[in-house]
């Protein structure tokens, strides 16, 4: 989402966001709200009028023998999703907490993280449970079984599940993530390494860390570096249970970029770690980004050599156009297209790196 035409400048703080926020949020909450939740459910949403309804009740369909409260930050959508939280909200005032905004808080950042940090510290539990409004679970144990492996591993920080990831228009066949992981226990280091874990399958213990750094304000994921984040204090324990749905379509935040903006987000957020965390985490967060920067300069290069191939396809024609029609319009603007191209192939040649050609 593009910043508003009148917001002269982005939050650079988390000072600046905290005003934002404050401004913008409205919390509507009835009398009988839980009070003391052993785990909080963070949904975050905007304009999912189709898929809300069946994430917040999945996580209504949790069987548990402890209370929990379901936290929905909603960031002012247009297409009819506000009205069905506060319609859910009323038929369950005893669970259901929802946090609208005067303004789309999206625009400020283009990366909605500021309706997701004000969603997740509200959260009052012991535990934090993740969801997304296009995303639902699958299994009415999910929360129980993970508090119970939070509670009974106390060096945990985060406990995830695999989740079964599906094409909502049912183009491609679906498949379980993470592909064939055979850790029970992973750590941090792992982490940096690359993100294993949907979001709709994670529960992480509450209060790990204090403020969000201002660097969160930057990054293009917000679930990955709040994992790490978290894993700074703790392990990361599996179930190797499939007990959520991540479902991709047109509209999902990460399904709808290219692998080009997907990889220089990675990249960016590589960056940010190196700068951002202690040593010698950033230095693992530093290497992980030189390798995504050879895998870019590679990709550059197979497209450099694809683009010489079809130019020396074009030069062949010219020279068969030559011998047949010396003085033909197609001759001459064929070599009137030669020379920039050779111009820029020439470019590519000198400066790709060496490693690489």
């Amino acid at each position: 989402m593009k910043l508003r035409e009148d917001c002269t400048t982005r939050p650079t703080s988390m000072t600046e966001a905290d005003e934002i926020i404050a401004a913008a949020t409205r919390e509507h909450a009835a009398g009988q709200i839980e009070t003391e939740p052993l785990l909080s459910v963070c949904i975050i949403t905007y304009n999912q009028s189709r898929f809300i309804r069946q994430a917040v009740e999945s996580v209504l369909a949790q069987e548990t023998d402890f209370p929990y409260e379901i936290i929905i930050g909603d960031d002012q959508s247009n297409d009819g999703t506000t009205e069905i939280v506060q319609e859910l909200q009323q038929s369950h005032p005893d669970k259901i907490r929802v946090l609208t905004a005067t303004e789309n808080l999206g625009q400020y950042t283009g990366n909605g993280r500021l309706n997701m940090i004000r969603t997740l510290r509200a959260s009052r539990g012991k535990y934090v449970a993740l969801l997304e409004g296009d995303d639902y679970w699958t299994s009415p144990q999910k929360l129980q079984q993970q508090v119970d492996a939070l509670e009974a591993h106390t060096d945990w920080a985060i406990c995830f599940h695999s989740t079964h990831c599906f094409w909502d228009d049912a183009s491609n066949p679906g498949f379980d993530f993470p592909l064939e992981f055979d850790r029970d226990i992973s750590t941090i280091e792992d982490l940096i390494e690359g993100n294993f874990m949907q979001t709709c399958s994670v529960v992480y213990r509450n209060g790990l860390f204090g403020k969000f750094p201002d660097w969160f304000l930057e990054a293009g994921l917000g679930d990955w570096p709040l994992h790490i984040l978290n894993a700074q204090h703790g392990d990361i324990g599996y179930l190797p249970k499939s007990m959520s749905a991540y479902r991709v379509h047109p509209g999902g935040v990460w399904t709808s970029k290219s692998q080009q903006d997907c990889e220089a987000i990675i990249s960016q957020l590589y960056l940010l770690l190196h700068r951002n965390l202690p040593r010698p985490l950033s230095d693992l967060a530093g290497k992980r980004l030189l390798k995504e920067f050879r895998v870019q300069i590679v990709a550059l290069h197979d497209a450099c050599k694809k683009y010489d191939q079809a130019i020396g396809t074009l030069e062949e024609h010219i020279v068969k156009l030559n011998a047949q029609h010396e003085r033909s319009s197609s001759y001459r603007l064929g070599r009137k297209l030669l020379l920039p191209l050779r111009m820029l192939r020439n470019l590519f040649r000198t400066h790709m790196p060496a490693q690489v050609q």
